[in-house]
C-alpha cells in the first residue's frame, strides 16, 4: 500500500514539474520582464503631499505631517523657475490640450452673436393728455393695442368747473367793444385749458355753456397702455394713455462686458427673430447704455429698424456683428480659456517645443481683447506657439506648488528669488492698512460661520475698499491696483447680498485673491501677514487666504476643518 503511495506521489511531481515548465516564461520573456521593470523604476511615480509638497515617497501612503493622503507629483524637478516639467503620466490624467497662436486676421473677422428683444421705439412714443379736469363720462379708446389718429375724438369730461369760465367769455364777448382787453383774458383762460377753438367759437356764438367737454389725440399711434376707465376723475394734466409709432422698433441687445469693445456707434448688425424663421433683418447701432448691468454684467445696445416686415415689439431677436480685423493683423488670437485672466497683463502656458520631458513655460502676455471664445494679444506671443487651453489652471497650480512663477506666485523671477514691490504713497498705505483690518474681520466672522456677522461687516469693508482709489496718485499703479479692484467690489457685493455661509465664502475667495495680489506686488507697511491655504476648500481645488495670526484657523471650513491649512508665505 505505502509502495503504491509512493509512486502515486512521484507520478504527481513529475507532472507538477512538467506544468510549471510549460507556464514558465522562456529566457527572452524573462529578459523582457527584467527591463520594463528596469524601465518602470526609471518611470516610478512620485508621491507628495498637497499641503506639504516637501515630503515626497516613492509610493502611495500618508503625509507624516497632517495625515492626509499622498497624491502623484506632476511636476519634475527643473532649474528654471518659468518653465514648468510635468511627467507623462501628469500630462495624460490631466487631459491637456493645446492650441495654436494665430493671426487675427487668418480667418477674416469674427462672428459674435448676442440675445435680446425688439422693442417699442420711445422716442416714437407720446403720451395723451387731458387738460380738463373733471369725470370721464365716455372713453372711446378701449383697449391696449388699438390705433388712434392725431385729432380723434378719445373721451367725453364732465366739467362743470370750466362752466363759469364759459359763460364768463359770453359775457366778454357780448361786451367787447366795450372791453376788448376783458374778452381776450376770457378767450385766454379757455385756451389754457387746451379746449379745441372750434367748440370756443361754437359757445361763443350758441350763448350756451357746455358741461361736457369732448378731449382729442394729441398724436398718433398704437395705444400701448391704457391708464384710465369710464368715470374716473381726471385732473389738468392727467395721462389718459401712451401710444406708440410701432413702423419703427428698437432691437435691443445685452453686450456682454468682455465684449463691448467690440460694439461702436455705426456698427453694422444683422438679426434674426424665433418667430419669424427664415428672414434676416439689419440695423445700426446708434445707442450704447453708457452703464453696465451690475449683475448680468452687460450693456444694452440698440439699433432702430423698420417694423414693416412682420417685426413686433417684445419679439425673442439674436443679433451677429461681424467684426473686420484685416487692419488687425499683427495681433495674435488664441482660446480664451489660455488665459489665466489677471487683467490687461495676464499669463498663459506655452508648451516647450522639442522637449524630451512635457515642458511649458510661463509667460505674461498683454491683451488687446477678451471675449468669451477668444483672446486677442496684443504682446507676449510668437505666430505658430502653442499655448494650453485646456488644463490651464491645472499647470498653473502644479507650478505654484512647485514654487515656480504662476499666476498667483508672480514675484519669482528668472533667478529664483522674488522680484521687488511697488512702493506706494503714505496715503494709499494707510487706505490699504484700514482695508485689510476689516478683511481680517470678516474672515473671523466666517472662521466662526456667523453669517449674519459677516453680511453686516461688508458695509465697512466695501466703505474702506472705495476709499482707496483716490489716493493713488501714480497712473501705472492706479491701472494695475484697479484690475483687482472691481473684482473684489463685485465680490464684497455678492457677500453682502447673500445670508448663505457657503455663497459669502466664495465671495470671500475672490476677495482674498485681490488682496494677495496687492501684498504680493505693492509695499504696504503693516504687520506681518501670513498667506495661508486649504487644499481642500471647494471641492479639492483649493482656496487661499490671508491672517494676521500664523496659526491656521480655516475660514472656508470653520468648525468643520479648523487647523486645516498650512502657512505658504509671510509679508511683513
Amino acid at each position: 500500500m505505502k509502495k503504491r503511495e509512493i509512486i502515486i506521489a512521484i507520478i504527481a511531481l513529475l507532472l507538477g514539474a512538467g506544468l510549471v515548465y510549460i507556464l514558465l516564461p522562456s529566457p527572452e520573456h524573462d529578459h523582457s520582464t527584467e527591463t520594463t521593470a528596469e524601465n518602470g523604476s526609471e518611470e516610478s511615480t512620485i508621491y507628495t503631499c498637497s499641503m506639504h509638497p516637501q515630503v515626497e515617497r516613492d509610493e502611495p501612503g500618508i503625509c507624516p505631517i497632517c495625515e492626509m493622503d499622498l497624491v502623484p507629483k506632476s511636476a519634475v524637478e527643473s532649474d528654471d523657475p518659468l518653465q514648468l516639467q510635468m511627467t507623462e503620466n501628469a500630462v495624460r490624467l490631466s487631459q491637456l490640450q493645446t492650441s495654436e497662436a494665430r493671426p487675427v486676421g487668418a480667418d477674416g473677422g469674427e462672428t459674435l452673436s448676442f440675445s435680446g428683444k425688439m422693442r417699442e421705439d420711445r422716442d416714437r412714443s407720446a403720451r395723451l393728455i387731458t387738460y380738463i379736469p373733471g369725470e370721464i363720462v365716455k372713453l372711446k379708446v378701449r383697449y391696449e393695442g388699438q390705433k388712434v389718429q392725431k385729432g380723434q375724438h378719445i373721451a367725453d369730461v364732465y366739467a362743470p368747473k370750466l362752466r363759469l369760465q364759459q359763460e364768463e367769455l359770453i359775457q366778454a364777448y357780448n361786451r367787447r367793444d366795450e372791453s376788448p382787453g376783458l374778452y381776450r383774458a376770457a378767450r385766454r383762460k379757455l385756451d389754457n385749458w387746451r379746449i379745441d377753438s372750434s367748440l370756443v367759437e361754437k359757445i361763443i356764438e350758441t350763448g350756451h355753456a357746455i358741461d361736457i367737454l369732448p378731449v382729442y389725440a394729441s398724436a398718433s399711434g398704437t395705444v400701448r397702455i391704457l391708464n384710465v376707465s369710464e368715470g374716473d376723475m381726471v385732473s389738468r394734466g392727467t395721462s389718459l394713455a401712451r401710444v406708440a409709432d410701432l413702423s419703427s422698433l428698437w432691437a435691443e441687445f445685452e453686450v456682454p462686458e468682455a465684449d463691448l469693445s467690440q460694439v461702436r456707434i455705426g456698427s453694422e448688425l444683422t438679426f434674426t427673430a424665433l418667430s419669424v424663421p427664415g428672414r434676416q433683418f439689419s440695423g445700426t447701432v446708434y445707442f450704447i447704455d453708457p452703464q453696465v448691468d451690475p449683475v448680468k454684467r452687460t450693456v444694452i445696445a440698440r439699433a432702430r429698424v423698420s417694423a414693416e416686415q412682420r417685426l413686433k415689439p417684445e419679439m425673442l431677436i439674436r443679433a451677429y456683428l461681424f467684426s473686420d480685423q484685416a487692419e488687425e493683423e499683427a495681433l495674435l488670437q488664441i482660446p480664451a480659456s489660455a488665459v489665466l485672466w489677471t487683467g490687461p497683463r495676464s499669463v498663459v502656458w506655452v508648451e516647450v517645443p522639442d522637449s524630451d520631458i512635457p515642458s511649458y513655460e510661463y509667460r505674461e502676455v498683454v491683451l488687446q481683447r477678451f471675449s468669451t471664445k477668444r483672446a486677442i494679444i496684443k504682446e507676449g506671443l510668437e505666430v505658430g506657439e502653442r499655448v494650453v487651453s485646456h488644463g490651464a489652471f491645472v499647470v498653473d497650480a502644479a507650478a505654484q506648488l512647485s514654487n515656480q512663477r504662476s499666476m498667483m506666485n508672480r514675484l519669482v523671477g528668472e533667478d529664483g528669488v522674488h522680484i521687488h514691490r511697488e512702493s506706494i504713497n503714505p496715503h494709499h498705505n494707510d487706505a490699504a492698512v484700514a482695508f485689510i483690518q476689516e478683511y481680517l474681520r470678516v474672515k473671523d466672522a466666517l472662521v466662526e460661520s456667523r453669517a449674519e456677522e459677516a453680511k453686516e461687516l461688508t458695509g465697512a469693508l466695501r466703505e474702506k475698499l472705495d476709499n482707496i482709489p483716490g489716493t493713488i496718485d501714480d497712473a501705472s499703479i492706479r491701472d494695475n491696483w484697479m484690475g483687482w479692484h472691481e473684482r473684489a467690489e463685485e465680490a464684497i457685493q455678492r457677500l453682502e447680498e447673500s445670508e448663505d455661509i457657503s455663497v459669502q465664502r466664495e465671495a470671500f475667495e475672490k476677495i482674498s485673491r485681490a488682496l494677495i495680489y496687492w501684498l504680493r506686488h505693492y509695499e504696504i507697511d503693516t504687520d506681518a501677514l501670513y498667506l495661508q491655504h486649504c487644499p481642500m476648500a471647494f471641492d479639492d481645488e483649493g482656496a487661499d487666504w490671508i491672517s494676521a495670526e500664523e496659526e491656521i484657523l480655516n475660514p472656508y471650513f470653520g468648525d468643520q476643518m479648523l487647523h486645516c491649512g498650512l502657512v505658504e508665505e509671510v509679508f511683513q
